[in-house]
């Protein structure tokens, strides 16, 4: 069916301009460091800092970035407005968002990049376990079946949400790598 807007969205239309409107990450630890450059964290909806904390709406974001990235020039290089992140994630609550709203203008893509990268500067625990992170850094210098073995062993660890997360983001990074 057609794409529903939420009605507290309904006035805000993405800029599809790269770089305008947007400002880059402010550094970790700062006053809005949860919120878009210019944006105080006192202002953002209480639903988009949700938004960007919550795994499923992250996973969801990563689907969609994976059916609109080769589409998509600068993801990761401009950062949404909140109202933009808002908006994605209320779609998305929804269900599934298609590519063409992206490619229509009626959702900003770089709002998904932009959840993802703040839900995995944000989350408590990084989304490889410290435990086990020395042990995902030894995997390129293994060879093989045991670097293949050692990949599952430590995937299979991880919880079922997070193990979503992975699969999906590294799916995004080997289409857009090939496509490049």
């Amino acid at each position: 069916g057609p794409l529903k807007r939420p009605a507290s969205a309904a006035a805000t239309r993405p800029q599809s301009a790269r770089g305008q409107g947007h400002a880059p990450l402010p550094p970790s630890g700062s006053q809005s460091a949860r919120a878009p450059a210019g944006v105080a964290r006192a202002q953002m909806p209480p639903s988009t800092e949700e938004a960007w904390r919550s795994t499923p709406l992250a996973l969801e974001a990563a689907n969609f970035l994976g059916s609109i990235a080769l589409q998509t020039r600068g993801l990761f290089e401009t950062v949404a407005s909140a109202s933009d992140v808002g908006l994605l994630a209320e779609l998305l609550q929804q269900g599934p968002v298609p590519p063409s709203a992206a490619l229509s203008g009626a959702v900003n893509p770089h709002a998904a990049a932009t959840l993802l990268v703040f839900h995995l500067r944000d989350r408590p625990e990084g989304l490889l376990s410290k435990k086990t992170f020395a042990r995902w850094l030894a995997i390129p210098n293994m060879q093989g079946a045991a670097q293949e073995e050692e990949a599952h062993a430590l995937v299979k660890m991880l919880p079922k949400e997070t193990r979503g997360l992975v699969s999906a983001l590294f799916s995004l990074l080997r289409s857009v790598a090939e496509e490049h």
